[in-house]
């Protein structure tokens, strides 16, 4: 709060600015703060006790009636999606991103501050929220300079309303860091009828992965020059025939294969 005084004081809408931030910080102590409590709680518990709890409660013991309870555990060890909805409906996704594009158009310090917050009571899910941004930016960068396919513009402006959530899949198996641009094995080959392109490889560690809507796939589409080039981004929707999530590894990432 004292750094946007010091940075907007002056600014017409700087009042406007620090309601935004406190009203933002209100729903993340009244609701985020709260539901990642609870799933924390639900994490530390052991499991197998919660199963056999819900087993017992429910009086079956045979393969459906496992898979549900399997299910249930889950789903309490998960933020419920109607708090990411009230995230969604503040705006947070468009505030940094032109009126034009469908934003907020609120200086990214601000939007910052409200991430900044956000992260504060649940780290994971400010990064929910700042990874589907990365891919956001790339895009927003692309559509300054006139390279925007329109499907491209299209799933800028979802993500921008919030109604579609963008994951980040660079990390591969054998290639990983500073070395990833040249050690890159996923490939893309244009189809012969120029509609598309096949994606050949497999990714891992991918933020949002069970709950992107989108992904931001790098693949190679050329062998590297001497200043690592050659890699392009791929937008990918999930049900892409070819498209599967691996093994999930943590809360927030698993694998992605594709062929």
């Amino acid at each position: 709060t004292h750094q946007i005084q010091m940075m907007y004081g002056h600014h017409p809408n700087h009042e406007s600015f620090q309601e935004m931030l406190q009203t933002f910080g209100q729903l993340v102590e009244n609701k985020v703060l709260p539901a990642e409590k609870k799933t924390e709680m639900e994490r530390v518990q052991d499991p197998l006790k919660n199963l056999t709890f819900q087993l017992s409660q429910s009086g079956k013991f045979n393969k459906q009636a496992m898979e549900t309870a399997i299910a249930q555990t889950k789903k309490n060890e998960k933020i419920p999606e109607a708090v990411y909805g009230q995230i969604a409906d503040f705006g947070l996704p468009g505030m940094a991103f032109s009126e034009q594009l469908g934003g907020l158009e609120i200086p990214y310090p601000v939007f910052m501050a409200c991430l900044e917050t956000l992260g504060k009571a649940s780290p994971s899910v400010g990064v929910r929220y700042a990874i589907s941004n990365t891919v956001m930016e790339g895009l927003r960068f692309n559509f300054e300079a006139g390279r925007l396919s329109g499907y491209g513009e299209s799933i800028l402006r979802e993500l921008i309303a919030g109604e579609k959530l963008a994951g980040f899949a660079l990390t591969e198996g054998s290639a990983a860091g500073s070395n990833i641009m040249k050690e890159m094995i996923t490939r893309a080959v244009p189809l012969k009828n120029g509609s598309g392109y096949r994606i050949t490889g497999g990714k891992m560690y991918i933020t949002n992965v069970e709950t992107a809507d989108v992904f931001a796939v790098f693949a190679r589409t050329s062998e590297p020059a001497k200043d690592g080039l050659g890699i392009s981004m791929f937008l990918v929707e999930k049900g892409t025939p070819g498209f599967k999530v691996g093994q999930r590894s943590e809360e927030h990432t698993s694998e992605l294969q594709s062929h």
